[in-house]
């Protein structure tokens, strides 16, 4: 009989804890201390592992702030844009501006991202030397936030594979072997050694973890909220991206339009 399975989504500090707990079980009984030196060889690897957890993690935190500021860039020459086409070519305005500015640059690095793509089209086809020095301003912040979106899918890529199948994992599946060694080891021991007089649940006792069915209410509704947040996003992301699709599709009908009147 295996120790409890630890859920394979646990944190790193949830697994120290399930190594820490049963060491220090096993460190203070005289019929268990032998064991402890299994336990204490995996929670030595322990640091390493969160070290490079953290080193994913910074990963991501720096892709979010690459993403954070190439919008930001972006949002600023969108406004910057508005105010030229206002002041220098007014009728350009409803071709460039389907919404307002301000709606055009809330969507983060989506819909804006591609807005100003089918921009720098057009603008190459512009005569006014106001609008067309926007094209390389929108080729700079096209190009920083496709390398934004593209660190921060790989970084999310890559912190997903250290924890399903690498590193972290592997680091688990040690751990459960270890714990698994010291409880079959202890409940042998109950049972080859009755003279000790040890209760039935004895290995069982250094092992208090819960299943992933035995969940608090408060973990229950955590996990309910979470589920529904990411059902959410990936509904709003697929709006989004309809949304910039037809978009796109309009403008690229209007340019196409625009070169057979010229």
């Amino acid at each position: 009989m295996p120790a409890p399975r630890i859920r394979r989504d646990a944190s790193l500090e949830t697994i120290r804890e399930e190594i820490v707990f049963p060491l220090f079980a096993c460190q203070n009984d005289p019929h268990a201390a032998d064991q402890a030196p299994v336990l204490e060889e995996v929670l030595t690897k322990w640091l390493s592992v969160h070290t490079r957890q953290l080193e994913f993690w910074d990963a991501q935190t720096k892709a979010s702030w690459l993403i954070t500021t190439s919008d930001h860039r972006l949002d600023g020459h969108v406004m910057d844009f508005s105010k030229t086409v206002h002041a220098h070519a007014p009728d350009r305005e409803a071709f460039y501006f389907k919404q307002s500015p301000t709606d055009t640059r809330r969507p983060v690095l989506g819909a804006e991202l591609e807005t100003a793509k089918v921009w720098i089209r057009a603008l190459k086809e512009e005569s006014a030397p106001e609008l067309k020095a926007f094209v390389k301003i929108f080729e700079a912040d096209v190009k920083a936030a496709d390398t934004a979106i593209v660190a921060k899918k790989d970084a999310d890529a890559a912190n997903r594979h250290f924890r399903e199948v690498g590193e972290l994992a592997k680091y688990l599946d040690e751990v459960e072997a270890a714990r698994d060694r010291v409880f079959v080891a202890l409940d042998s021991r109950r049972v080859k050694k009755p003279e000790l007089g040890l209760p039935r649940d004895w290995a069982s006792s250094f092992f208090p973890g819960r299943a992933p069915s035995q969940l608090t209410e408060a973990e229950r509704q955590a996990k309910q909220q979470a589920l529904e947040q990411a059902r959410k996003e990936r509904a709003d992301l697929k709006q989004a991206q309809r949304a910039a699709k037809d978009k796109v599709r309009a403008a690229k009908r209007e340019l196409a339009a625009l070169k057979k009147s010229r």
